[in-house]
């Protein structure tokens, strides 16, 4: 609303000025063409008593002139001498017009100089010479008080300002329901587009305002019931596939061990049956987590950070010094975040254990809590391993993307995938960076909560 104040000021002004200043100038000029006809008529008047020495006549008309309309005039000869003064010389100074003298004596008319303007403390002088055929023998000039004109310039003014403050006052209260109108489905389809990720099935535009704004609050419903059915399908097919995956392999499992051999007997390609079919479940598994993390962002609620990573780490420490790796907790609190619950947990599980796994003996896993800037809050996952290259940094967050000198290992090449979909869906980021001399730190930036805020 306070810039269409502001346009609204600017508007009237861009009205207002030029009219005043167009107005002022119209009547100042009006003036100064009466002014000169005035001096005019008044010059020759002058020119035949000055050429005969009569001027007795010229004196009483000048000195009625004076009486009726206030204005001084002052005769000279082609020396500049003063012949005939009438007026108190009160209004202007001997200095400024010896100027307009010497200009009427060489046969030049001034011209009026600017609008007169109420705090413009000059009167209007207009200069005339007299004489004919090119012969100047004198000069007459009419020094005219200008305070009734600034009067009514001031008056005039006064009528503008209140004439633009009544405008601007109308504006606003015609204006302000009207933009608040026109503006309301903007602000419900901005506040529905930001609550879509939690309330998909809930969130949609009310269809108001002007009917452009009413078409676009249509589409964006429209794109949001497609988005949901499509959504809804996935979750769906997640499920299905989930069923269908997992039962023929839950059937296969048990067959196998149906078909184990006899105690103290090895059979190798039993073996290689059961771990093909436990492998082949892991990654079922990943591709449906995948798909979940995918398919609806979970409600985000307002968790504490540091107890929740020390905690978390207190659980895993006997297992970390069974492989032989230290865990380092370094966090400060509190760190209030929002999250989809478990996705903290789910983050520093796949992080550390992908630390384990691709690090070597002794290796040592800093886990840190910390609020580097407004507004987030950062949780990250620094070993001292071999890392990963800094030109394949950004395919590690890819699907199925494994390092080719890694395949070794277990794994389906998910976890940071789906790790990564489910910090996202709670409106954060996955960051991977190198260490000097070597190894990795991979960072949740996740958004602080209003507690967070509030606290800083």
């Amino acid at each position: 609303m306070s810039c269409y104040s502001v346009l609204l000021a600017a508007v009237l002004t861009g009205l207002i000025v030029p009219l005043a200043i167009s107005t002022v100038t119209r009547d100042t000029q009006a003036m100064f063409i009466d002014r000169l006809n005035d001096t005019d008529r008044l010059a020759s008047l002058a020119d035949p008593a000055l050429r005969t020495g009569h001027i007795t006549a010229l004196s009483m008309e000048l000195r009625q002139y004076h009486q009726i309309y206030g204005v001084d005039v002052l005769l000279v000869d082609r020396d500049g001498v003063t012949v005939l003064e009438q007026g108190d010389g009160q209004v202007a100074s001997r200095a400024m017009l010896r100027r307009y003298v010497d200009e009427a004596l060489t046969g030049e008319r001034h011209d009026v100089s600017g609008a007169i303007w109420p705090w413009r403390d000059q009167p209007l002088v207009v200069a005339t010479p007299i004489g004919r055929g090119g012969e100047i023998i004198g000069g007459i000039l009419t020094i005219s008080p200008v305070r009734g004109l600034q009067l009514e310039v001031w008056r005039y003014l006064a009528v503008l300002a209140a004439c633009g403050v009544l405008a601007m006052i109308a504006g606003i209260a015609v204006g302000q329901p009207l933009v608040r109108w026109i503006l309301r489905p903007v602000y419900d389809l901005d506040a529905m587009v930001t609550s879509l990720p939690e309330q998909l099935h809930r969130s949609r535009a009310a269809e108001s305002g002007p009917p452009e704004l009413q078409r676009l609050a249509a589409s964006v419903n429209q794109m949001a019931d497609r988005i949901t059915e499509l959504i809804d399908r996935q979750g769906s097919f997640v499920s299905y596939a989930g069923h269908q995956l997992r039962t023929p392999l839950a059937s296969l499992r048990i067959a196998l061990d149906n078909l184990a051999p006899a105690p103290g007997k090895r059979d190798r390609s039993h073996e290689i049956a059961v771990q093909e079919a436990d492998r082949s479940a892991a990654i079922i598994d990943s591709l449906l987590a995948y798909a979940s993390a995918n398919a609806r962002a979970a409600a985000a609620t307002e968790i504490d950070a540091v107890p929740a990573i020390e905690a978390w780490v207190a659980a895993r420490q006997p297992m970390a010094e069974a492989a032989r790796v230290q865990l380092v907790c370094r966090a400060a609190g509190p760190r209030w975040v929002r999250v989809a619950p478990s996705v903290l947990d789910q983050a520093v599980e796949v992080l550390v254990d992908n630390a384990v796994k691709y690090g070597e003996t002794r290796t040592r896993i800093f886990i840190e809590v910390a609020a580097p800037e407004p507004g987030w809050v950062e949780v990250s996952v620094e070993d001292d391993g071999v890392g990963i290259p800094d030109d394949e940094l950004l395919h590690a967050v890819e699907p199925f993307w494994r390092h080719p000198s890694r395949q070794v290992h277990d794994g389906s090449g998910l976890g940071l995938s789906i790790i990564g979909a489910l910090v996202t869906a709670s409106g954060g980021e996955l960051q991977l960076a190198g260490v000097r001399p070597h190894g990795l730190r991979a960072t949740v930036r996740l958004p602080a909560a209003r507690t967070e805020c509030d606290a800083r």
